[in-house]
């Protein structure tokens, strides 16, 4: 009856468990694992695999919410920072991105956001002081950076930028200048930033 409805489960706690060819079992039990789990993680095993909504906690805080079809992120994920307010949001397909990554402050306000098709970026990506105003913004194609790549003051004026074509850095510019500077003698630790979030 628990594996029709989850209802008259079992419930064990996560580190009862142990993992075998991708497959949950109870310990000393040959028979794939259905039923509720508790303690660190929580959420519903059906057949040895990971279904639905699945919980994550670090130090008694929740830390990881996804959903899971098959053992795969199916929907949207919420990482957590370690004092509880919401560190980023993401939405998956078959275990893959697809569709909107938002970061945040952790005052809530929005950091940054990206879109995603099959674990590539795509689109336009920005990223956002925390008073709001823009402090990033680039283009991406299949994962790819492509265009101009522009980093703002806070009050809205160009700071530097750089120009991509096919994930390839071509050239620099800076407020004081729109025509091409070298890269190499140019302040460029902020594209790492930039590629990491």
């Amino acid at each position: 009856i628990c594996k029709l409805t989850k209802y008259s489960c079992p419930k064990v706690l996560y580190k009862q468990l142990i993992q075998r060819d991708n497959f949950y079992y109870r310990k000393f039990d040959a028979n794939k694992y259905t039923g509720y789990v508790d303690g660190r993680r929580k959420g519903f095993m059906q057949d040895g695999v990971k279904e639905g909504i699945w919980e994550f906690y670090f130090n008694g805080k929740l830390k990881i919410k996804e959903n899971l079809v098959l053992g795969e992120r199916n929907g949207e994920t919420k990482i957590y920072f370690n004092s509880g307010e919401l560190n980023s949001k993401s939405n998956y397909k078959n275990g893959l991105k697809n569709g909107y990554y938002k970061t945040y402050y952790k005052s809530g306000k929005l950091r940054s956001i990206s879109s995603y098709k099959d674990n590539k970026r795509i689109g336009e990506s920005k990223i956002f002081y925390e008073n709001g105003n823009i402090l990033g913004l680039g283009l991406f194609e299949n994962g790819n950076e492509e265009g101009n790549f522009i980093l703002y003051t806070k009050k809205g004026d160009i700071k530097e930028g750089a120009f991509f074509k096919k994930g390839r850095l071509q050239f620099c510019f800076n407020k004081f200048s729109i025509t091409k500077i070298k890269c190499d003698n140019f302040k460029m630790g902020w594209v790492w930033f930039w590629i990491l979030i």
